[in-house]
């Protein structure tokens, strides 16, 4: 399976350092804590219109730190929140859970090597 960060996308935005990037990754894993919490708060409540919201907001951190297949997960959670469609909403937003854990896990590996 391929890392879930594409670092040349990731290096294209910021050209910094290793160490720098790491700890840029490991600010983006922190601050996807919250916007999780508040995610899985709105697919609870269905609120639609906050799903939207915090997929996007998601989807913008991951484009930035070059985790492309969590921008994947956001946009098809976005779609079945837009589509009104309930099953779908709590699937794909499960699936963007797993991947951003993935990621996270990703992230901690990097800081032990």
């Amino acid at each position: 399976m391929s890392a879930p960060i594409d670092h040349a996308a990731f290096r294209a935005v910021w050209s910094a350092e290793p160490a720098d990037n790491i700890t840029l990754l490991v600010e983006y894993a922190k601050s996807n804590n919250h916007d999780l919490l508040a995610l899985q708060e709105a697919v609870d409540k269905t609120a639609l219109h906050d799903v939207i919201d915090h997929a996007h907001r998601l989807a913008g951190a991951a484009h930035i730190m070059g985790a492309l297949t969590v921008v994947d997960c956001c946009r098809a959670l976005e779609t079945a929140a837009r589509d009104n469609a309930g099953d779908a909403v709590v699937e794909r937003a499960a699936a963007l859970r797993d991947e951003i854990r993935r990621v996270h896990a990703y992230i901690e590996s990097l800081q032990t090597a």
